[in-house]
């Protein structure tokens, strides 16, 4: 989208509204800029002239020369003025939020389905701790998921055949406690 640039000119001002005649701020809003005569005016002065030329929204953030400034803020000659959208909202009045809660769906099915395949320390244990919980050796333990008596439910994938025995422990707590021994 290409940027649009204006000639400086003096916007229609409310006449209780005083500015330093012929001393402009540029004012970016998206892919509009504009040369303005609107030094001597507060940040919030300017949104309420401007909002509906550069389709502004109501709750974009506003920065004078690169630094966030409230609405109070005074406008001087030569100043930049821009006004942002908030992070996440990109035009589209309702469209996008609901992406958002798309996307973050999404983000929390590929953690669970990441921590069932490859689960956080706290959740898995080896050979000793189911040993110890049902009295025998980490060898026989071994044997046991390798044969197939311990559910395959209770086994983190990728381990064993070669590899540490891993365990879902809520799942073999389960397993252990059902009187399996």
């Amino acid at each position: 989208m290409p940027c649009f640039e204006s000639e400086v000119f003096a916007p229609v001002l409310p006449p209780d509204v005083s500015i330093w005649s012929g001393q402009t701020v540029d004012v970016i809003s998206g892919p509009n800029v504009l040369s303005l005569e609107l030094a001597g005016l507060t940040v919030g002065e300017v949104m309420s002239l401007v909002r509906d030329a550069v389709n502004l929204d109501s709750d974009a953030h506003s920065y004078v020369n690169g630094q966030a400034v409230g609405h109070e803020t005074l406008l001087l000659p030569q100043d930049r003025l821009e006004f942002v959208r908030p992070w996440g909202r990109k035009g589209g009045d309702g469209e996008y939020p609901i992406l958002i809660e798309v996307l973050q769906k999404i983000g929390d099915d590929i953690r669970r389905i990441a921590n069932h395949v490859d689960p956080p320390s706290g959740q898995v244990v080896g050979t000793r701790y189911v040993a110890a919980r049902l009295g025998k050796t980490q060898e026989w333990i071994a044997k046991l998921a390798q044969t197939g008596k311990i559910p395959a439910s209770c086994i983190v994938k990728q381990s064993g055949n070669g590899r540490y025995w891993k365990f879902h422990k809520e799942k073999i707590d389960q397993w252990v406690e059902g009187g399996n021994k």
